[in-house]
């Protein structure tokens, strides 16, 4: 058993392709929607699931082994906090006009508790980093760290705690989202063994579980979409502004997209290398997109922008 986890996590370690295949398309789908060139019912599925893949795909990093708190949390900080408050520092340098201190400090201190009221960039990382400190401290009080059960006990407890925390506006910290992002790091810890030990070719079996997902993902983002077209004006997910719709609707149609991106990248592994790339920079091209890449389509002038979603 020992040998077998130990086998898995060199897997991980070692960068499987097909992690960076899901990140990757995980990356691409988040800078098209910003853009807003596509319409909602086709941004509907995208938004679905794209940040949802991305604290799965983090699951599968974290909690490897048992370790104390001080140097997880020293790792958490280098790989989450540094590139948010770097990101963050660069975005409101270059977007504030010289004379306009009061706003840029405005923007700064805002960026200190990832206040979403005011444009935070980077949500992502801080919201990443909470939701690893909460699931550190879940798997270790509850002895859950290889105990598929208790980490999917764990998932379902957050998907309800954070269908409660929905009548909740931007908390700090986005404390309103981490529940949601606690327990899609949860299910992904707990299905870690069986992903990383199916074939990363196509097959019969991996062609059947994709379709399958497929189908469902696309059945609970039809529900979902026609739910938020009754609710709200904008028919697509967002977990900065903290639309989802039916809670159900949405945990199924990310979950099952989540996983079907998952399973698609397993049979492309060591293929797409241009998407593989993408992921493995899928931090800098998420951290600078939304100010960068503003500008271009701005010269362009054929694309609108919107803050992050």
């Amino acid at each position: 058993m020992i040998n077998k986890l130990l086998t898995q996590n060199e897997k991980i370690g070692n960068r499987a392709g097909w992690v960076d295949i899901a990140r990757g398309a995980a990356c691409c789908t988040v800078v098209i929607d910003h853009t807003e060139l596509l319409p909602a019912a086709v941004r509907s599925p995208l938004d679905s699931f794209n940040m949802a893949l991305f604290f799965f795909l983090s699951g599968l990093f974290l909690c490897r082994k048992e370790e104390a708190f001080g140097p997880f949390v020293k790792k958490r900080c280098a790989a989450l906090l540094v590139p948010y408050f770097t990101f963050n520092i660069i975005a409101v340098a270059l977007q504030t006009a010289p004379n306009d201190a009061a706003t840029a400090v405005r923007e700064l201190c805002a960026m200190m508790i990832c206040h979403r009221e005011c444009y935070c960039r980077t949500w992502f990382l801080m919201c990443l980093f909470v939701a690893h400190i909460a699931i550190y401290w879940l798997a270790r009080l509850l002895k859950a760290h290889n105990d598929p059960k208790r980490l999917a006990a764990i998932c379902l407890g957050m998907f309800v705690i954070g269908a409660a925390a929905t009548q909740f506006r931007r908390l700090p910290f986005c404390l309103d989202i981490v529940p949601y992002a606690a327990g899609f790091i949860a299910l992904a810890m707990s299905l870690k063994g069986k992903l990383l030990s199916m074939e990363n070719a196509p097959s019969i079996r991996m062609i059947i579980i994709t379709g399958g997902l497929l189908l469902i993902w696309l059945v609970f983002v039809t529900l979902n979409y026609l739910e938020l077209k009754h609710l709200v004006a904008r028919t697509y997910v967002s977990l900065y502004d903290m639309r989802y719709g039916s809670p159900l609707y949405f945990l199924a149609g990310a979950a099952a997209g989540s996983l079907f991106f998952v399973f698609a990248a397993k049979m492309m592994d060591g293929r797409m290398k241009w998407l593989q790339w993408i992921g493995r920079n899928s931090l800098i091209i998420y951290g600078t997109h939304s100010t960068f890449v503003k500008y271009i389509v701005y010269a362009l002038g054929i694309w609108s922008w919107q803050a992050p979603a």
